[in-house]
């Protein structure tokens, strides 16, 4: 594969606007009742302090996705050229097994019978162009980029520490910026991805 083209989240600097989702939604014609795209919050009171951060969910393009392997008939597929992950409607049989099988739940039913999700923009980026969720974020929370070469860059600008790679058993396309020092990335990921894993309500 030439490059794996991934999200880039920025912790922290999300404000829980949702300009994303609705953008996504809108862009890609989704129906009423389905979403490409989630924004997850999570709350933690101690004694000590209140925390309160948000993380922007949607297909994760994986290296190894399980939606993909599963498909009878492999109406789901991943790009060697850029590593996306991409659902012909024409081919799927609407039989869900890569709504089972995909951890994060992103694979989303429409009214049509077929399979839906996040196909990371493919017209804006052949014009050079981020993703529609990436470009309406008004706290740039959100980048689409070459995977591998971010984790050779170093400590962006502004972050606290290096990119940190999204771990799970599909090894998803993800890496995370901490923009403040407390932030425990391992930790509220796997909350968010086994608390948010099946949204996808409009």
């Amino acid at each position: 594969m030439a490059k794996q083209l991934g999200f880039k989240i920025h912790l922290g600097r999300c404000v829980q606007c949702a300009a994303c989702e609705v953008a996504c939604k809108a862009a890609n014609a989704v129906e009423y009742g389905v979403k490409w795209r989630t924004v997850g919050v999570y709350w933690e009171e101690t004694p000590a302090r209140v925390v309160n951060i948000a993380l922007p969910q949607s297909c994760l393009h994986c290296a190894k996705p399980a939606c993909a392997s599963i498909c009878p008939v492999k109406a789901i597929t991943k790009r060697a050229e850029d590593g996306i992950v991409t659902v012909d409607a024409k081919k799927c049989i609407g039989c869900r097994s890569c709504e089972k099988a995909c951890p994060y739940k992103v694979p989303k039913y429409g009214k049509n019978g077929k399979m839906q999700k996040c196909n990371l923009c493919l017209d804006r980026l052949a014009k050079g162009r981020q993703p529609v969720c990436a470009s309406t974020c008004p706290g740039e929370a959100l980048e689409v980029g070459d995977i591998g070469q971010w984790l050779k860059d170093g400590k962006p600008k502004g972050a606290v520490g290096g990119h940190t790679k999204l771990q799970g058993r599909t090894n998803p396309s993800a890496v995370l910026v901490k923009s403040f020092a407390d932030t425990d990335v391992d930790k509220y990921v796997k909350v968010f991805l086994s608390e948010n894993s099946s949204a996808g309500k409009a």
